[in-house]
């Protein structure tokens, strides 16, 4: 995988995986998710 060009080096290093870009739409995707679940201690966390 690491020498193939159309990857990167940059997508090669783990990170924390929680955060970035899309934080706040995941977030929201939890969340409903939990209300559809009747969670909702879940979702008010």
């Amino acid at each position: 995988v690491g020498l193939d060009s159309r990857i990167g080096n940059k997508f090669l290093s783990a990170s924390i995986g929680f955060g970035g870009s899309c934080f706040q739409k995941d977030i929201y995707n939890l969340i409903y998710l939990a209300e559809s679940l009747k969670l909702e201690p879940v979702a008010q966390y």
